[in-house]
């Protein structure tokens, strides 16, 4: 009998598995550090600002040292405007999803009333961030998502079924915010030449997959590759 050879790739499990205990491993080691941040998306949304936070807190970092070398003084005010909006915007999304009337989430708290047998808990899990910021900007932008994150799950679970708008909107405005998130990274790092690979699925996410995007420098924003 003829043997017939398979043309998909064989995937090494041990090998999978060895990375995934890599990213664990390397997580457990950064919550030690007092200012680490353990975020643990329960919506892709989420999963895709939490992926770009890491560019935006070295960006801005970028940015701030500097200003007046390669980032004039007028571009840092701009920025730093686009920043306080963009944050204003998710602050007030969340209040119009109700934060405030549900008690199950850090409302503005972030991880601040995490304590570390629970970031241990959760660095251990394959789909959580530990993130650990440079700036202030980055520390706020990672306590505001997650709490967008609790107060987008807290509504989705309590939205009338009667009003199916309302859950529609809602996930318009969302991923508008992601969008507006995207946007902002991809400007700042273009502004202080900071490398953003934007996470893979976020085109086909926004719609936008198959189309061609430049940042402010003209370069490409480039994709990340599996």
């Amino acid at each position: 009998m003829e043997n017939k050879t398979s043309s998909e790739p064989v995937v090494d499990i041990s090998e999978v598995e060895r990375k995934k205990q890599e990213r664990i491993d390397k997580k457990l080691r950064q919550i030690q550090d007092h200012r680490s941040i353990v975020i643990a998306p329960k919506v892709r949304d989420v999963h895709f600002l939490a992926t770009m936070l890491y560019t935006f807190d070295k960006a801005v970092n970028n940015m701030r040292l500097n200003v007046g070398l390669r980032v004039p003084v007028a571009d840092l005010k701009t920025k730093r405007d686009d920043i306080a909006e963009f944050t204003k915007d998710i602050t007030e999304y969340m209040r119009a999803l109700g934060a405030g009337n549900y008690g199950n989430y850090y409302y503005l708290g972030g991880n601040q009333s995490v304590n570390p047998e629970q970031k241990q808990f959760l660095a251990k899990r394959n789909n959580t961030y530990v993130f650990i910021p440079s700036t202030t900007e980055g520390e706020n932008l990672a306590n505001l998502i997650i709490s967008l994150d609790s107060a987008f799950c807290e509504f989705k679970v309590k939205f009338p079924l009667t009003d199916l708008n309302k859950i529609t909107e809602a996930m318009d405005h969302m991923r508008g915010l992601v969008r507006k998130c995207r946007d902002l990274v991809s400007n700042i790092a273009s502004l202080t030449n900071t490398r953003f690979i934007e996470p893979r699925g976020l085109a086909t996410y926004l719609g936008e997959e198959g189309a061609q995007r430049s940042t402010g420098n003209g370069r490409t924003t480039q994709k990340e590759t599996p």
